[in-house]
């Protein structure tokens, strides 16, 4: 949920209120902390885990969206929103068809996402499968 109601609204919530070059390093650094994010997001779920248990590590979770909610609707100021400067359909399929650059960055990110979501996809039956070998005791305790 946080993914969804944050991450992206968040990338055009910034590109609206940079411009030039400080728009394209912002939403490069934007992204990239996506997977900082992810990285130290397990590392405090380690942690949190083992000091107070798995359930805690839930319920920080869900305050961290609320918090970051209440970050943005109290914190950052309204801009003006800028308008498209060109006047065509929503979806013009055909046309970005036709457009082989954008295909190539179509293609691509497509690759990267698919990529980075089966790694996450995949990274839950890995710790199952891990904490289900013989004489592991690091997930004993749990039930």
């Amino acid at each position: 949920i946080g993914l969804a109601g944050f991450h992206f609204p968040g990338l055009k919530f910034l590109s609206d209120r940079l411009d030039g070059t400080a728009q394209r390093r912002g939403a490069a650094i934007y992204v990239s902390m996506f997977s900082f994010g992810g990285a130290v997001s397990f590392f405090g779920a380690g942690l949190i885990e083992s000091w107070f248990g798995w359930k805690t590590v839930f319920t920080v979770s869900g305050w961290g969206a609320v918090i970051a909610f209440l970050l943005v609707l109290f914190f950052i100021p309204v801009g003006e929103r800028r308008t498209a400067s060109h006047a065509g359909a929503f979806l013009d399929l055909p046309a970005v068809l036709r457009n082989r650059e954008a295909g190539r960055y179509i293609t691509a990110y497509f690759g990267h996402v698919w990529e980075v979501f089966a790694m996450r996809g995949w990274s839950v039956p890995l710790l199952a499968f891990c904490a289900a070998q013989p004489g592991n005791g690091a997930f004993a305790g749990w039930k």
